[in-house]
């Protein structure tokens, strides 16, 4: 299918713009209709229904009550048939966690990876985007200005459209507050085996009149990281208002700037090595140890990593009807990085040649992101049933531009022939004595790297993602049985094409899918705080792989259920989740490393890959006095393996790499005697299984890790309530549990920390 360059990179003239600019239009008319009513209208005549009150109040303890991503509007979770965990300001907080990937694998089958913050696996299966507040975001995930994490496990096709089937990370950002106040907070850190590092944050928020509120903050972050080798240098600045000029009108505007920069360039100080065959590294190496099969960076001290995000958004709530009411978001956002680095891969993984490839990569992509959620929300009380539902509309449109070295070589430039077992370079022998600082004489040779420029190459990809949505709520039995169900209409696409191609060859849309996706699910109080629930579910992708003939994939098709037991209990203080799940994802691929090398192309497929994965999990949290405040996971994997595979049959019951067992627990004891009031004091374990993944050399499995984290702080008397001084330490690793295969574990750090309020 072809279509014309100008369609092609058209922004403005789609019909998601038209059908905007539309909603944009009817919103202002209603806006100047609300306007002339302000001073007639009586607070006694407006009817403000909770469930539409879209709004993160700040929680200052482990125990969310309520959830705002499953179904858009805050809903109890209790009441919600999906299995749901939410991280809270304040265990973010106590944990004293900069990045999001530092906290997030406490959540039952939640991974991260200590190395790539973007990559997270949710029930076996990655998640490379996470949502903030609803709207999609690559990468930059610190906690600045985060007021909580929400996690919907399972495959979430109404609400979240085309998305990984493990789940849907959600993070919420703080609201303007009426009430005027200033929060600053620091730490600083050091470690035998990482880098010293100190952070800084300021907050204020207050109001400009009755119906203005804002937040303003900023902040700063420079130190190590996991390693030795790298260097964060991170600046944050944000800000958000909130205007109600009605009881009826909600308007709230956001933005935010996040610069990072990140260094590694103390890499490749060492020298090589060779291990059965394939390249490595000394143990204290990048991503350290011997055996490793993945690539890390050789690039010495001119590789660069710059990533920087800008984002503009706006939330309108208007209650048309006391039963009625209208929200649209609208958001902008950039998203841009650049990484310099060379890397290392064996010529063939499964041989034992010493012969190794070293490439010279610019591993950039500048993406700009516009999205568009509006929804119509209708709810019903009556004596027999009631009735939320809600229809929707979804435009999303990520503009893409990469730089690299054409169709054949991608983001890979010049390429290396190495002999790890003599040194030597066969095919260039004159750049022997340049490695590894050869990257800088490419980075003069080619001109333009900037983010309209040239590299050598350009690559141009439009991916959009719209859909139409209905979502049915009701309760029936006096409110006992909840039934939840819907369907999403997906509509996906994705346009590319290399700056080398001739013009009559660009345009064209190489992925593209649509179709409905159902949800369908019911909740049945047992007794009073105790829920039985189930949920089905299924969710469509883009597969996004093209071999280097142009053979593509079929759209990747999951589905998946849940089954199990929801819980508040207010006599025990206990609450939580434990549930079944079992998860099935169709149509991947996996790499043809084989064909790879005999063709000299790259890259080959198999397609038709349908792996499944199922297992239990326990969420809870439990408060056996006001003061103490514990939260306890644990996930448990029966399954996590491939189930079909129409091109490469034998890996059919093969394992795939996931974390079979998983366990957190954390807690937080508060001091109310007079002699130490003000001093609180908790920690915890994180423990994680082996991890085996048959892709390494020889079957390397990482092992089991045991983390504790503890905690102090205390909040010094003052004279009066106007100033609260707090001060803390945090060690994070105590016992210094780490090993140098590990993706999820840092060494040990030793925090300082104070806080004042005001």
């Amino acid at each position: 299918m072809k279509i014309s360059e100008n369609i092609l990179y058209s922004r403005y003239f789609t019909v998601g713009n038209i059908i905007t600019n539309c909603i944009a239009i009817c919103l202002a008319a209603l806006l100047l209709l609300d306007t002339a009513k302000i001073n007639a209208q009586d607070d006694d005549d407006v009817l403000n229904l909770d469930a539409f009150v879209v709004q993160s109040d700040l929680l200052t303890t482990y125990r969310a009550p309520d959830t705002i991503s499953a179904t858009g509007i805050n809903v109890p979770i209790l009441d919600v048939p999906l299995t749901i965990s939410v991280l809270t300001e304040g265990r973010i907080v106590d944990n004293n966690a900069f990045e999001m990937h530092q906290i997030l694998d406490t959540i039952p089958t939640v991974q991260t990876s200590i190395r790539n913050e973007s990559s997270f696996n949710l029930r076996g299966f990655s998640a490379l985007t996470l949502y903030r507040n609803g709207h999609y975001r690559r990468q930059l995930f610190p906690t600045w200005n985060v007021d909580r994490v929400e996690v919907i496990k399972g495959p979430s096709a109404i609400y979240h459209g085309q998305a990984r089937p493990g789940g849907v990370i959600n993070y919420i950002t703080r609201r303007p507050s009426s009430v005027r106040s200033t929060s600053i907070r620091t730490s600083m850190g050091t470690g035998a085996d990482a880098n010293s590092q100190w952070r800084a944050e300021i907050t204020h928020t207050g109001a400009l009149n009755d119906f203005i509120s804002y937040r303003v903050g900023a902040g700063h972050w420079e130190g190590g990281d996991w390693h030795l080798d790298w260097r964060n240098r991170e600046n944050y600045v944000g800000g958000s208002f909130e205007i109600k000029p009605s009881d009826r009108l909600t308007i709230l505007l956001d933005f935010e700037h996040i610069d990072r920069n990140r260094s590694d360039g103390e890499t490749l100080t060492q020298s090589f090595d060779t291990v059965n065959g394939l390249r490595t590294h000394l143990p204290d190496s990048f991503f350290g140890g011997p055996s490793r099969r993945y690539e890390f960076n050789v690039g010495g001290s001119e590789s660069f990593r710059d990533y920087r995000s800008w984002t503009a958004e706006a939330e309108i709530s208007y209650q048309i009807l006391d039963w009625l009411l209208f929200r649209q978001t609208i958001n902008y956002s950039v998203d841009d990085f650049e990484v310099l680095r060379t890397f290392i891969t064996p010529v063939r993984p499964n041989n034992n040649s010493n012969i190794a490839s070293l490439h010279v990569g610019h591993f950039a992509n500048w993406r700009d992101n516009f999205s568009y959620d509006t929804a119509l929300i209708a709810q019903y009380k009556g004596d027999i049933f009631s009735n939320t539902f809600q229809v929707g509309l979804d435009i999303q449109s990520v503009h893409n531009t990469t730089p690299g070295f054409g169709r054949r070589n991608g983001r890979r430039g010049p390429v290396f022939r190495y002999n790890m077992a003599t040194g030597e370079f066969p095919d260039f022998p004159n750049k022997e004595a340049e490695y590894p600082l050869a990257v800088q004489t490419y980075v003069n040779e080619i001109e333009g790297l900037t983010r309209h420029g040239q590299w050598n190459d350009l690559r141009r990809r439009v991916e959009k993602d719209n859909g139409f949505y209905f979502l049915n709520m009701t309760d029936l039995m006096d409110e006992r049985l909840r039934v939840i169900w819907g369907m999403r209409y997906v509509e996906t696409s994705r346009e590319q094409h290399f700056d080398s191609q001739p013009p009559e060859e660009r345009g064209e849309i190489n992925f593209e899918n649509d179709g409905w996706v159902p949800q369908i699910g019911f909740n049945f109080d047992l007794t009073e705080g105790l829920t039985f629930y189930s949920v089905y579910s299924e969710s469509v992708e883009r597969n996004n792989r093209e071999d280097a003939l142009g053979v593509t994939g079929e759209p990747i098709e999951s589905f998946g259920y849940d089954v199990g037991f929801k819980f508040e209990l207010q006599d025990t203080g206990l609450a939580g989740t434990v549930n079944y799940w079992l998860l099935n994802r169709g149509n991947q691929t996996e790499r043809d490393f084989d064909r790879e090398a005999r063709e000299m192309l790259s890259p080959f497929f198999f397609f038709g890959l349908e792996q499944e994965t199922s297992g239990f999990e326990i969420d809870l949290s439990y408060m056996p006095m006001p003061n103490w405040q514990m939260t306890f996971g644990y996930s448990y994997f029966l399954k996590h393996e491939t189930v079909a595979s129409t091109q490469n049959p034998q890996n059919i019951g093969q394992e795939f790499a996931v974390v079979p067992q998983q366990f957190s627990f954390w807690n937080r004891y508060n001091f109310t005697d007079s002699v130490v009031e003000g001093l609180s004091i908790g920690g915890g374990v994180k423990w994680l299984d082996d991890r085996e993944d048959p892709r390494w050399v020889n079957g390397v499995s990482n092992p089991s890790l045991l983390t504790v984290d503890i905690f102090a702080k205390y909040q010094i008397p003052g004279t009066g309530e106007k100033y609260r001084h707090t001060v803390g330490i945090n060690i994070n690793n105590l016992f210094d549990n780490y090993e140098v295969f590990s993706t999820a574990q840092a060494p040990r750090i030793f925090f300082v920390n104070y806080s004042l309020d005001f």
